[in-house]
């Protein structure tokens, strides 16, 4: 602070600092903070501990899944034989189990046989009178219907886990095999495997993209503005986004129309089992009633309505064939958003614009959810809308009631389209709370009034109900209270699952939902592992896949880098409630993605298109980071739409039912 500075300007800038460490504390730390605690001391998160002197183990061959009926088994053996001396002193095992009933016995003798609900919990057990001099066999059997047992033993050393331990699988626990490591899966090699010359490629292509990310994060230059570019009637700026979203339409209704629903893997029986029964009752159901209806019911109600209006019951095949063209519709909207706040925040940015809007029209997992019976691409693109609606209401001056009540509304109806549209209208009350309080004017708080009544009224009903019966506003078919409660592979999760990535460039694509978080959200994102559109077999079809998924880094590092420069501008000033609003949808919509993924610790639980309502945002900061890269290094902001037209076109040749 300099010397001769004001009272009112050391006010300010207290009050940025304050602010400041307000917006990190709320988006960051908090949540962090919040994260940590949960993987550390709740037994309901499978989150497996590391530790510093062992290994946890399990049985090789434990694949098995509990899922629509499959039984899993839920018992395992632990075993191995150690020596003993005559004089050997007082022994003590110390071990965790991923369990919840655990028996430990020495040469046959149990020593501890009892619950274990706080599996996190090291527990302590005395072995000294059950052992004997010479040669002795320990077991220890974990019983876990959660998941997969696992066992991690540290002390004492000569038996700490996995070295010469071995599990055999109940009933009989006759089948006694070496253990593995819990992350130990049979490596697939990816398709550019079969050529080293595409393999050093592919890594010239990551390091130099890489290098494009340090030398413009070194910039300390202001923001970015966007390259000036020559004048140009209005039209002329309109035609080629408006191209690009026609073709969209066209290939998302061909899809449509081509695509058997029946054979997405997205539980398409649970959402038409939904569509049913709204079209012969009109009410919501509740959790408990199907696999699927716990979800929200804006998309089932007007899914409803299609399929009775195309002979519902009596004419199921066309009616289901009219509901597919629901998503259809909205996936390409998506687009059409993600132009609109383009245009709202980048008015000035025509090429910016442009490039973004043609990665979202292509987007490979918008693709190859649009032909679907499914909730995800309407309810995307309907929160989006609030989002967008939103951030429009917060760049007027003077806000409209009007304005706030359309924006609730669709918050409202974000509410109703799936639970991730609760970020978008608690960003919405945050922001407008803050205008309100920091401009002390009555036209804000009459804005915030309006917006958080009307998307109360149109959505909060839902959630009330869910409260009023289950006890919590937020079930689903994971939850026990709905009575779906399923387990998947790989039932746990550990550090290295959450820190690290970049093996889905080496590796099938398939197996990016087992390698890490990022991995499986990447890979999701910009191909398709659950196999959707291909087979497991296709080969050709992973090969092409593979070259996306790389082509993907130079617009992901793009995004990155505008997601940066828009953080910045969000801590510039109190004042910036646009660039806040973004951020904090962003974030807190990962942050619940984080908390998904270790509460259901599942590989069917990572899915990019959980976040397909961000896309317009995350495009404004493609935009953001591409002008970065314009103005710090030419040649490589060429590179980047010359990838991101190339992209574009291999999708949609790839993603053509």
């Amino acid at each position: 602070m300099k010397a001769g500075a004001s009272p009112d300007s050391r006010r300010e800038l207290l009050q940025l600092r304050l602010y400041r460490a307000a917006v990190v504390v709320a988006l960051v730390v908090a949540p962090a903070a919040y994260v940590a605690n949960e993987i550390v001391r709740d037994p309901r998160i499978a989150f497996l501990l590391p530790s510093f002197t062992a290994q946890w183990a399990r049985h090789p061959a434990h694949d098995f899944i509990r899922y629509r009926g499959f039984e899993m088994i839920e018992d395992v053996e632990f075993s191995r034989t150690f020596h003993a001396d005559p004089d050997t002193a007082d022994l003590e095992l110390r071990f965790r189990a991923f369990g919840q009933q655990v028996e430990v016995a020495v040469n046959g003798r149990v020593v501890f046989n009892g619950e274990n609900d706080d599996w996190k919990r090291i527990r302590s057990i005395r072995l000294r009178d059950a052992v004997r001099p010479g040669t002795n066999r320990l077991t220890v059997r974990v019983h876990n219907a959660l998941g997969i047992p696992v066992l991690l033993v540290e002390e004492p050393p000569a038996l700490r886990t996995p070295d010469h331990w071995r599990a055999s699988l109940g009933p009989d626990f006759s089948d006694e095999r070496d253990t593995v490591s819990p992350l130990a899966r049979q490596a697939r090699p990816g398709p550019l495997q079969r050529w080293p010359w595409l393999v050093a490629v592919s890594v010239v292509w990551l390091a130099g993209w890489a290098a494009v990310a340090v030398l413009c994060c070194l910039d300390g230059r202001a923001a970015a503005r966007a390259a000036a570019v020559p004048a140009r009637p209005r039209q002329v700026e309109h035609l080629l986004p408006g191209i690009l979203i026609l073709a969209a339409l066209c290939l998302n209704l061909a899809n449509a129309h081509a695509y058997p629903f029946r054979r997405s893997p997205f539980d398409w029986m649970g959402h038409v089992a939904y569509v049913e029964r709204v079209a012969a009752t009109w009410r919501a159901p509740l959790a408990t009633d199907g696999w699927q209806m716990f979800q929200p019911p804006l998309y089932y109600f007007l899914a409803a309505l299609l399929y009775r209006c195309f002979g519902g019951s009596s004419d199921p095949g066309a009616a289901l064939k009219a509901v597919q063209f629901i998503d259809a519709v909205a996936g390409t909207l998506l687009p059409v958003v993600t132009w609109l706040q383009l245009r709202l925040l980048r008015p000035h940015d025509v090429r910016g614009t442009w490039v973004a809007t043609a990665i979202v029209a292509f987007l490979p997992m918008s693709l190859y959810m649009n032909p679907l019976i499914s909730n995800e691409a309407f309810a995307g693109t309907v929160i989006a809308l609030s989002t967008y609606l939103l951030l429009r209401l917060l760049r007027r001056h003077a806000p409209a009631p009007r304005d706030a009540a359309l924006a609730g509304i669709a918050a409202g109806a974000g509410l109703l389209a799936k639970f991730t549209g609760l970020f978008s209208a608690l960003t919405g009350i945050v922001c407008l709370l803050g205008a309100a309080v920091t401009t002390r004017r009555s036209d804000w708080r009459r804005a915030f009034a309006v917006y958080a009544v009307c998307a109360g009224l149109v959505g909060g009903w839902f959630y009330l109900r869910n409260a009023l019966v289950f006890g919590t506003p937020f079930v689903g078919a994971w939850s026990p209270a709905s009575g779906f409660a399923f387990v998947q592979e790989p039932s746990f999760r550990t550090p290295g699952f959450l820190l690290t990535g970049g093996r889905v460039f080496f590796q099938h694509p398939a197996t990016a939902l087992w390698t890490g978080l990022l991995d499986g959200h990447y890979a999701t994102l910009w191909a398709d592992p659950h196999f959707n559109f291909f087979s497991q077999g296709d080969d050709r079809g992973f090969f092409w896949m593979s070259i996306l998924l790389l082509l993907g880094v130079a617009p992901t590092v793009a995004t990155l880098l505008g997601l940066g420069r828009v953080a910045r501008r969000a801590l510039a000033s109190p004042r910036n409630l646009r660039a806040l609003a973004m951020i904090m949808v962003i974030v807190t919509t990962w942050w619940s993605l984080l908390l998904f993924a270790l509460a259901v610790p599942t590989y069917s639980s990572i899915k990019a298109f959980y976040w397909l309502s961000l896309v317009p945002s995350l495009a404004v900061c493609l935009a953001t980071g591409r002008a970065v890269i314009a103005r710090r290094m030419p040649r490589a902001c060429k590179l980047l739409d010359a990838t991101v037209c190339g992209s574009a076109v291999l999708s949609a040749c790839l993603f053509r039912f």
